[in-house]
């Protein structure tokens, strides 16, 4: 299971008010966690700690077990109100700049991908502005969850990540036992689209180690 922070595309109401829209799995994730988010994306580490059984390798890419800093959330509170007034369009500068890196906002080979997410990014609702402020207000992942964690686990940062800088994932790196740590040069916030190859590989490793000593 991969766990990613989201990208603003999947609509709320689709998520929340119509459940038969949801897979099997996630609707099984959200009975369990009693929580109406998009369960997939968000409890990858809640179903590795308290679920093991559901749970056979766990990749989780540019975040942290800890809490916001209070002034982040402050600041995304304040842009969160912005964006339910006027709508995501004219901030859609600081969202780019908070999920790509510098290196792919500077390359000519990743416009397009740019280009395409930033027109993404302006046409969202304004209804996304609660997805903003979950997203700043989660509660930390405590130690003795991340210790519950047993099944081989991949951790993904981006070199250029300034939402979450790889220091950032030092808790989920010393707290989850025999956890491997992959930092890509490169890549930002949206390390998935920005390193796709890379993240691939990645992934592809731990898929292969797990089936390996499964078989052993």
């Amino acid at each position: 299971m991969v766990g990613s922070g989201g990208r603003g595309v999947s609509r709320r109401d689709d998520i929340v008010s119509s459940p038969e829209k949801l897979c099997p799995m996630c609707l099984r994730v959200r009975r369990l966690s009693g929580e109406k988010k998009c369960a997939i994306h968000v409890k990858a580490d809640f179903l590795a700690a308290h679920h093991p059984e559901l749970i056979q390798t766990l990749t989780l890419m540019n975040t942290t077990a800890t809490k916001e800093k209070p002034a982040n959330r402050i600041k995304y509170a304040f842009l969160a109100q912005m964006v339910k007034i006027f709508s995501p369009a004219p901030f859609t500068s600081i969202a780019v700049k908070e999920l790509f890196g510098q290196t792919t906002r500077r390359s000519a080979e990743r416009r397009p991908m740019l280009e395409e997410w930033t027109g993404k990014l302006r046409a969202r609702p304004r209804n996304i502005a609660p997805s903003l402020l979950a997203v700043m207000n989660r509660r930390e992942f405590r130690a003795d969850e991340l210790a519950a964690i047993r099944c081989p686990t991949l951790i993904i940062t981006g070199e250029d990540d300034t939402a979450q800088p790889p220091r950032n994932s030092a808790s989920l790196i010393s707290g989850i036992r025999g956890a491997r740590h992959v930092n890509i040069p490169g890549a930002g916030h949206s390390s998935c689209l920005e390193m796709p190859d890379e993240v691939t590989a990645a992934i592809q490793e731990l898929l292969q180690g797990a089936q390996q000593a499964a078989a052993n």
